[in-house]
């Protein structure tokens, strides 16, 4: 048996030997599951087709054609159910509530109705393997075989108990005498739904005897699939309610039911995807969050990034596969277990990019000579300073491609954390000669500074509006960083922070800092699309918490956090302790207002709550933002810079371009300290909204 199946096999997909194991097995189930369902499938159309008798439908012929515009819509209205398996192993059951309206319909028009949700299944599996490469078309139609005999059989076999106990087409009405019948005919119906069920099981079994596979057992999938089927057994005998409906109060009651059957399908619907799209999300910002914790905590010298891979990123995208490769010396840092290899082509198209891409199936990708099967997002993996990627990343998404797009803010974060890990590789191991005291202190000191922006955003948004920004170490590493967080509506988000240390200690904590910033600036903006911009406490509170769970330490950060909105110039923000950013404002006779503390410094105490504070940004207004390390700044009589010069400074370049200030300010804080040494990192930000045209 097992060798005519790998016969039969081989004739259908004539490269199956070159198939992946994971492909092999599945295309192996598929067989097993047409050999033993095509009988019974074969016998229901036959059945079905001595059972339809035109006349029985006779006058309610608009009824039929009701229903028969109406299954799609249901077939279409399908919620899910996505269970983890193991890491990285999922399985998704949908379901919908088709079942009901079939069910009646059976009861009010007979057996030739069932021949209206049969068309329609066969309708769509045959633009299936219109879609599908051979491989596929095998899993494809094994679904047919599948659904023909669950459609048709089960049905049939329902309705041929409840004709043996006397029941009438339409179900007369919801007497106990018309009803019974009919709930009985409904529990034979789900006992033969679940005994064509079993052969899933038996696949399940036959696989891992033929190919060894153990990833999932029967009972996994049995848990996995027990509560959708539970939902189709539910609902069934609501059919019996419909029809009842119909026999007792005539058509249009039943049809107001009908109505409201599928506004709950719809509601069903909506809160399935809605509930399955924030899983994901999550899911993934935790991996990451995970990954960056590891990259963070773990010395360079004693990891590896593929092992860190392998640990942290499956799961990460589900219904995905993922290969990640470097470019310098071709190696492969992660591919997922299924995952096909990648033909190098496809890895030079990559190295070529600058901005990620996305193909959907369909579109013919540029390496191959045949259109994609599967959507696929490219995304380069470029370091700081880089004119080129490092390395490549290929997210393949083989069930429900259209949402490849949602992966990608967490793809780019994703790419951003391996090329800070392979720059930090690269970096460590080109200083590994030199002492390990400066070794460690300059390796320190370049990793942070990649973890900070190069170049200014490109908003096209913010293309007229002035942004400079400076940042001096006084050392080799800084407590000082900033951040300028292009999202995904063309707001801008800005980052100011400093760090209350000095040293490694600092330098690590800033990276922490800045990476748990980011990350859920960006987690965010795509969980709250509509308010997200107004509430960037979220943020704050989020990033405070993960910090006081992982660190045991008394450093703390004070941070400058919010969301700039270049359509309506207002900028909303909290102030973590900060040194006030000032806003002057030169069109209403140079007034300057000081954006003051909303709250505490982040890292100091568990359950603190930020406040949070908004301004808008009038034509020519410049907003100044500043760590201590300027108005701290000493001279050799031990006198403060402070906050007095640096307004004076700035009042007296206030209509110059704001680059031209920012060389002034930092000008006169050298002038004014003289050869005294830099005791304080210096960061300075400037960001002004054009002046009226």
């Amino acid at each position: 048996m097992q060798d005519r199946l790998l016969d039969l096999a081989r004739r259908l997909v004539p490269h199956l030997e070159e198939q992946e194991p994971a492909d092999q097995s599945t295309i192996i189930r598929a067989l097993v599951i047409m050999t033993l369902m095509a009988p019974l499938a074969i016998f229901a159309l036959v059945w079905l087709a001595v059972q339809t008798r035109l006349a029985e439908v006779g006058e309610r012929w608009w009824l039929a054609a009701i229903i028969a515009l109406i299954t799609p819509a249901f077939l279409r209205l399908n919620f899910q159910l996505t269970t983890e398996l193991r890491p990285g192993t999922y399985v998704t059951i949908s379901t919908t509530l088709s079942a009901l309206i079939d069910w009646s319909a059976a009861l009010i028009l007979g057996p030739s109705i069932i021949w209206v949700p049969l068309a329609w299944g066969i309708f769509d599996h045959l633009r299936a393997l219109r879609r599908e490469d051979a491989p596929s078309r095998v899993i494809v139609l094994s679904n047919l075989v599948y659904d023909i005999a669950g459609s048709v059989l089960a049905p049939l076999v329902a309705l041929w108990a409840y004709e043996g106990m006397g029941g009438v087409y339409p179900l007369p009405g919801l007497s106990a005498p018309h009803v019974t019948p009919a709930l009985i005919a409904t529990a034979v119906l789900i006992g033969t739904q679940t005994a064509i069920a079993v052969p899933f099981l038996l696949t399940l079994v036959f696989n891992r005897a033929l190919t060894r596979e153990v990833s999932i057992t029967p009972l996994q999938y049995v848990a996995a699939t027990l509560p959708p089927l539970l939902v189709v057994f539910i609902t069934e005998p609501f059919g019996v309610l419909a029809a009842g409906v119909y026999g007792a109060m005539g058509a249009p009651a039943y049809l107001a039911m009908v109505v409201l059957v599928m506004l709950g399908s719809f509601a069903a619907y909506a809160f399935s995807r809605a509930v399955e799209r924030a899983r994901q999300r999550s899911a993934e910002m935790q991996k990451l969050e995970a990954l960056a914790r590891a990259i963070i905590s773990t010395p360079p010298g004693e990891f590896t990034l593929p092992d860190l891979l392998r640990e942290h990123l499956p799961g990460m995208f589900i219904f995905c596969s993922v290969a990640i490769r470097r470019f310098s010396d071709g190696l492969i840092l992660y591919r997922s277990e299924e995952d096909e290899e990648i033909v190098e082509e496809a890895w030079r198209y990559i190295q070529a990019l600058d901005t990620p891409r996305v193909y959907r199936p369909g579109e013919r990708l540029p390496w191959a000579d045949r259109p994609a099967t599967w959507s696929t997002l490219l995304v380069p993996i470029t370091a700081t300073g880089d004119s080129t990627p490092r390395a490549g990343m290929i997210i393949t998404r083989h069930v429900h491609t259209e949402g490849i797009r949602d992966v990608l803010p967490a793809a780019q974060s994703l790419a951003s954390q391996i090329a800070s890990a392979l720059q930090s590789s690269d970096i460590y191991e080109q200083t590994l000669a030199h002492q390990r005291t400066h070794q460690e202190l300059a390796l320190a000191g370049q990793i942070q500074r990649s973890f900070l922006p190069q170049s200014l955003p490109r908003l096209e948004q913010f293309r007229d509006w002035e942004i400079a920004v400076t940042i001096e170490s006084a050392r080799e590493t800084s407590g000082d960083f900033f951040d300028l967080i292009p999202m995904w509506d063309g707001r801008l988000g800005i980052v100011i922070a400093d760090v209350a240390d000095k040293g490694l200690g600092a330098a690590l904590y800033m990276a922490l800092s800045r990476t748990l910033i980011r990350t859920y600036a960006v987690e965010y903006s795509t969980r709250y699309p509509q308010d997200y911009a107004f509430h960037p406490e979220r943020v704050l509170n989020t990033v405070n918490r993960a910090i006081m769970e992982d660190t045991a330490n008394t450093m703390f950060v004070t941070v400058f956090f919010g969301f700039i909105d270049p359509a309506t110039h207002s900028l909303v923000y909290c102030n973590a302790g900060h040194n006030p950013p000032l806003l002057f404002s030169p069109d209403r006779q140079g007034t300057v207002r000081a954006l003051t503390r909303t709250g505490i410094p982040v890292g100091v105490l568990e359950n603190v709550q930020w406040e949070r504070g908004s301004v808008r940004l009038e034509p020519g207004d410049l907003l100044v933002l500043y760590t201590d390390g300027i108005t701290d700044a000493e001279n050799g009589s031990h006198d403060y810079f402070g906050e007095e010069r640096l307004r004076r400074s700035i009042a007296a370049n206030l209509r110059q371009p704001a680059g031209r200030i920012r060389s002034a300010l930092i000008e006169d804080v050298r002038a004014f300290c003289g050869g005294a040494p830099q005791f304080d990192d210096i960061t300075l930000m400037l960001i002004r909204r054009p002046f009226k045209s």
